[in-house]
Parts: C-alpha cells; sequence; structure tokens
C-alpha cells in the first residue's frame, strides 16, 4: 500500500520560514534535528505564537505524526511524543499522519527505515539532495493484516466455553475450566472452524513476555452467572486485569471486546461497522436504568 494511502496527510514544513525571535515556547525545527527515533530541539529557530500558529497550520503536528528528512541527509525518521514542547518543520522535513485504522506511527517509522536506501537512490540534487513530496507519497509499504499478527503475538487463557456447531476440529471441548493456548495455535483452530458459534467463552490475550502466573491471579469467574456486570462499573476493566485483550461472548447474542492497543480497537470498530463503544453503551444503558 502507498504512503499516500496509509495517510490522512502527507505534507513538508515551511517553504518560507518566518523571522525567528530570540526566545519563546514556539519551536520551528529543520533535518538537523531529527534523527532515526529521535528528535532533539537543539538551536532550533524560536517563533512568535501567531508565527507558529500560521506555520503549523500545514503540518498539524500531534502525536503519533511520522516525520522524515526529505533534504540533505535524507531517509532519517522519528515519531512525535506526546510529551514533545509544540513546534514546527521547516521544509527539509516531512510529516506524514498515518490513519489508525491501517497503522501506528512506529510501524511506519520502522517500514520507512526498511526503505532508506530507496529514499537515498531517488533523492537529486547535485549541492544538496532532496526527495520530492510525490515520490513519498508514492512509496510503496507492507502493510501486514495486523488482526492475525496481533492474536499470533499473544498467549492466550480461553475459558468458560460452550459452542456449537461443526467444531469437531477444536482442540478443546466445552468446559468451564480454564486452559491456555499460543496465539498462533488460536488463530489456527479460528481460521479452520469458521463455523462455529461461540455461545459463551472468555478469551483472555497476555503478552508473551509474561509468565502464567505474572498474567493471571483472578479467582474462577463464573461468567454465565455474573453475565457482565464487572464491565458495567466504570472505570470498565477485563476479568483477567493484566489482559492487552478480552473478548467475552455473552450467551449467543452479544460480544463485548476490551482493548488497549488504539490501532487494533480502530480497525475492529471500522470491521464490524454496527458496533457500539462500551463506554458509550453503559452510559445509555445506566440512563435507561434510571429513568426506569
Amino acid at each position: 500500500m502507498r504512503i499516500k494511502g496509509i495517510c490522512s496527510s502527507v505534507t513538508d514544513g515551511s517553504h518560507n520560514p518566518s523571522q525567528g525571535i530570540i526566545n519563546s515556547d514556539y519551536m520551528m525545527l529543520s533535518s538537523k534535528n531529527i534523527f532515526d527515533d529521535e528528535i532533539t530541539f537543539e538551536e532550533p529557530r524560536f517563533l512568535s505564537e501567531e508565527d507558529f500558529e500560521r506555520e503549523n497550520r500545514r503540518t498539524k503536528i500531534s502525536e503519533g505524526a511520522v516525520l522524515l528528512t526529505i533534504v540533505g541527509t535524507v531517509g532519517r525518521t522519528a515519531v512525535v511524543d506526546s510529551n514533545m514542547p509544540a513546534f514546527t518543520l521547516q521544509r527539509s522535513v516531512a510529516v506524514l499522519h498515518p490513519r489508525k485504522d491501517i497503522c501506528s506511527g512506529r510501524f511506519l517509522m520502522y517500514a520507512l527505515r526498511g526503505k532508506r536506501s530507496y529514499i537515498e537512490n531517488r533523492a537529486k540534487g547535485v549541492a544538496q539532495k532532496g526527495i520530492y513530496l510525490g515520490e513519498v507519497a508514492n512509496i510503496d509499504i507492507h502493510i501486514p493484516d495486523v488482526i492475525p499478527e496481533y492474536i499470533k503475538s499473544l498467549n492466550w487463557r480461553i475459558s468458560n466455553v460452550e459452542c456449537c456447531g461443526n467444531g469437531d476440529n477444536y482442540p478443546f471441548e466445552n468446559t468451564t475450566e480454564a486452559f491456555w493456548i499460543s496465539g498462533t495455535e488460536l488463530y489456527e483452530m479460528i481460521t479452520n472452524n469458521a463455523n462455529v458459534q461461540w455461545i459463551w467463552g472468555l478469551l483472555s490475550g497476555f503478552r508473551k513476555e509474561l509468565s502464567r502466573e505474572e498474567a493471571y491471579d483472578e479467582e474462577y469467574v463464573d461468567i454465565a452467572s455474573e453475565g457482565i456486570q464487572s464491565y458495567w462499573n466504570k472505570p470498565i476493566a477485563p476479568y483477567c486485569k493484566n489482559a492487552d485483550i478480552e473478548i467475552f461472548a455473552f450467551d449467543s447474542s452479544e460480544t463485548y471486546v476490551m482493548c488497549n492497543d488504539d490501532n487494533i480497537y480502530s480497525v475492529l470498530r471500522k470491521h464490524f461497522k454496527g458496533s457500539n463503544d462500551l463506554e458509550t453503551q453503559i452510559d445509555i444503558w445506566n440512563q435507561n436504568t434510571n429513568c426506569e
């Protein structure tokens, strides 16, 4: 997929930068401040608030934006963090805003690192080489299907299982007992048994670096009896508090998903177009209950 399809905008910094002032809270950086996975604020050009606002309309730099040097030493790339001071850029740096439903800023940063030779070979110029924005926008980046890769990246604790359908090849029987399975095994299980209906089930995904003891330290929960009561209390939390994602199949009628990864959340919301945000839904439920 080309960068122009991955990002909501692809632009560069100011071509006619404002005259700097002695000192202020507003900075303009250039390619000399952008390194691989690092943004420095040494020797910036300071701007007035008015000049900064005018320059920032072009780039709209925000958390998760990817910066790519495109003049001089081309191909260095970094991601904007939330704790960075306000800054804008000169034209030597491109600003890419990746769409959250496609990939994260850090994924795009690492992907562009892999394209460093490609970018360098397309830079033109004698005194100072540069690559045009049009060429940047057309760089082809391989975007894997994030959901399968995410499933495979975790270890899964599965409990309270009740299924029906063509489940002859499932690696387990209907059971309330909890068991562990790798993400690769879970993905293969799902893809090989697409016609199976989950009536009940609690699937909690944990980072692989966590041991089972570290990942899960709660007592057994009978979700068929307790229902979704733990999800109704704010702040909402998964049954398995250390899970990165939790999927709760509720009596064949509804499925609840809690996920710490904003990118995965966005992809799921986009795919399941009729889905509702859980916190918003809880507010609606509570309002209806109070009205009754």
